[in-house]
């Protein structure tokens, strides 16, 4: 352990004062975990941390290989699986209380407050179709003028069609 933290110093150049390059570290310098960045999108409820951590942790069944943190107005939640990490932030939309809280991934590597949530997967119904039209083609030329059809559902003759895009 000694040796490989002294040929981690080593590795580093100060390139002038205040800034260090990790680049002849290599990935030695970085953790191996997993990161996605997340917001409630709503400006009322502000998250309390102890809370939102059990909440979240108990709700993806991930007690113990999660930790959740805070870098401006954005949670940080560090997975000890890019699996874990992949499944969750595909997996949504999740909600903290009434707030529905959006995911991206996140490399660790830059400002968290910085990173764009853009994109979160919702499930949309299109009501009216005729029964004919219920079939698994026509529901990906219809969610396609949403955006790209992650998963289809396939209704019964007595619902709307279904799809997570």
């Amino acid at each position: 352990m000694v040796d490989e933290v002294s040929r981690l110093t080593a590795a580093l150049a100060i390139l002038e004062k205040g800034k260090v390059s990790f680049r002849a570290a290599g990935a030695a310098a970085y953790s191996g975990h997993a990161y996605a960045v997340g917001r409630l999108l709503s400006s009322k409820k502000k998250v309390v941390p102890k809370s939102f951590m059990a909440t979240m942790t108990a709700m993806w069944g991930k007690k113990n290989r999660l930790q959740i943190g805070q870098e401006g107005d954005q949670n940080v939640l560090r997975f000890t699986e890019k699996e874990e990490r992949d499944q969750i932030v595909r997996g949504g939309p999740w909600f903290y209380g009434k707030s529905m809280f959006a995911l991206a991934n996140y490399n660790g590597r830059t400002a968290a407050d910085v990173v764009l949530i853009t994109t979160m997967p919702v499930w949309v119904e299109i009501f009216a179709l005729p029964p004919n039209l219920k079939t698994k083609e026509a529901l990906f030329m219809v969610g396609a003028t949403l955006r790209t059809i992650i998963q289809p559902d396939l209704p019964n003759l007595k619902s709307g069609a279904r799809a997570r895009i």
